[in-house]
């Protein structure tokens, strides 16, 4: 599926694809972000790298067990100009680019609910998931900027995952 893709200029900075987290045949939750970190991007796997463990704490602190999650991106390639540079917002080209790849990943799994990571995620991804329950979340590196674990940004977001998931289990 992700050997060698070259749908976008993505490709021409990154270091590895990342396709997702966690098992397709257990998950009951997706978890859909913007796009890979520079550690994800090293490591070829999404949400690996320090902020990231903000998100952990905070679905750990919502009760909701990990092994239920799955992990992706909107973007399967880290969004930044050059291999070391800085990320960005991916642009719409690239996200129409690696649409179809992340329909593989997302499309096999019968999910009771989405947490989006930010604006990009549930933009794009919003209406392919009908009624199941939704929460929408700022990604785990704005929540870090704002204090990490000190920060309402934080709290609130464990609390809205605390409903989300109790929504789900109802």
């Amino acid at each position: 599926m992700l050997t060698g893709c070259k749908r976008c200029v993505l490709s021409k900075t990154r270091i590895r694809q990342t396709a997702y987290r966690g098992n397709p045949k257990s998950a009951t939750i997706l978890v859909i972000g913007e796009s890979p970190s520079a550690t994800d991007d090293v490591l070829g796997k999404p949400f690996t790298g320090a902020d990231s463990k903000i998100l952990d704490a905070m679905i750990h602190a919502a009760g909701i067990p990990e092994e239920k999650c799955l992990f992706t991106n909107a973007v399967l390639c880290r969004a930044c100009d050059s291999v070391n540079g800085v990320n960005r917002e991916p642009t719409r080209d690239e996200l129409f680019a690696c649409l179809p790849l992340v329909a593989e990943i997302i499309s096999p799994l019968t999910v009771d609910g989405v947490i989006f990571l930010g604006a990009i995620a549930e933009k794009y991804y919003k209406n392919r998931f009908g009624a199941v329950q939704k929460v929408t979340l700022p990604p785990p590196a704005m929540i870090a900027r704002k204090g990490g674990k000190c920060c309402n940004m934080f709290t609130d977001g464990t609390n809205k995952l605390e409903r989300f998931y109790d929504n789900i289990h109802s």
